[in-house]
């Protein structure tokens, strides 16, 4: 059984986790209310829906169901009420981000790129995802949205891809080979 209210913000790829809640006064489980939480992000999405007991709500992601790939996600929870096109549904904690760690005893690869080069990958696909919608900000009931915009995004890749570049530039000169720097070496004839 787990002992804390409070959901989780960093949590291992692969393991159990859980916590619990007290019964929601606005959407009480007397009522039909069941209360659910919903992890989503580029590495898959989880829904775990609560056991209620006792006037608790315990929430727990098994290991078995924990197959999120390590990387950035949104928390948020919700209460629902019926089904179909008669269910309702209400927020019960607002969008958080979480981030899902590697788990080296249970990954099956072992992904050796630098953080220049994954963050790379990242903006890359981030890239061509807002060039289908290149709108970076949004009013959604009355609150306003923004995001990185497609400007700062390309000049945060160059950063990236400079700096990989001098990742390289170290690796080839700690392995003695050369650097693609051209090295001039003037010596006096004058004797």
């Amino acid at each position: 059984m787990p002992d804390t209210y409070t959901e989780p913000v960093e949590f291992r790829a692969g393991e159990t986790i859980a916590w619990l809640k007290e019964d929601f006064a606005d959407y009480p489980h007397s009522s039909g209310w069941t209360a659910k939480y919903t992890i989503t992000g580029n590495g898959g999405s989880a829904t775990i829906t609560g056991l209620f007991a006792d006037g608790k709500w315990t929430f727990t992601l098994t290991a078995a169901a924990n197959v999120l790939a390590a990387g950035d996600y949104m928390l948020y929870g919700y209460v629902t009420k019926g089904s179909g096109a008669s269910e309702e549904s209400f927020p019960i904690y607002p969008p958080t981000y979480l981030n899902v760690t590697r788990n080296y005893k249970t990954a099956s690869t072992t992904d050796v790129r630098t953080f220049a080069e994954q963050s790379l990958a990242a903006i890359e696909t981030f890239i061509t995802r807002v060039s289908a919608n290149p709108t970076h900000e949004q009013e959604i009931a009355g609150r306003r949205f923004s995001r990185l915009n497609l400007l700062e995004a390309m000049k945060f890749r160059n950063q990236l891809l400079s700096e990989i570049e001098r990742e390289e530039q170290k690796e080839r000169q700690a392995n003695g080979e050369t650097t693609g720097e051209i090295l001039h070496t003037f010596e006096s004839e004058l004797q």
